[in-house]
């Protein structure tokens, strides 16, 4: 089943701060996504284009060309669906956003925008694919752990 994930599931945890989506209303395989993802590990991708929502939005129309606008959740949410936690599958894309946000184009320290790859065996925590989280925090390619509601929570969406 093809499909694009905004997390919902996660949004009883979070208030809404963190969404998945699922793969892009059947026009981008998830595991597609994770694959083209995991091509750029270790890739300085420079300060604009390295930016974790555009990454993903430059690997997803990679795939399907100008499938995604520029809204930070609404360039996700209009071409795929949001999910739950317990949904999540190789290649879902995760975000954590301001649920009180007016603005969809105003960028905000809790947002973040990732690939799923899996679980880590600690609930909460997923490996993912992403840009500027890894430290030293720059534009580069990574996978690694994250904890999404945690990382929600640092910035008051709990």
């Amino acid at each position: 089943m093809k499909r694009l994930v905004c997390m919902a599931a996660i949004v009883l945890i979070l208030v809404s701060a963190t969404q998945a989506v699922a793969a892009i209303s059947g026009k981008v395989a998830n595991a597609q996504i994770a694959l083209e993802a995991l091509e750029h590990v270790d890739e300085n991708w420079g300060a604009t284009e390295g930016t974790c929502k555009r990454f993903v939005q430059i690997i997803v129309n990679s795939l399907q060309p100008n499938l995604l606008g520029s809204g930070y959740r609404s360039a996700f949410t209009t071409a795929g669906e949001e999910i739950t936690e317990s949904d999540l599958q190789y290649g879902d894309i995760i975000q954590t956003y301001n649920p009180n946000s007016t603005d969809d184009k105003k960028f905000e320290d809790v947002y973040h925008t990732a690939i799923f790859l899996s679980r880590s065996g600690t609930p909460g925590k997923y490996h993912v694919v992403d840009s500027n989280r890894v430290p030293p925090f720059g534009s580069t390619v990574a996978i690694g752990e994250w904890d999404p509601f945690a990382h929600a929570a640092k910035y008051g969406h709990q």
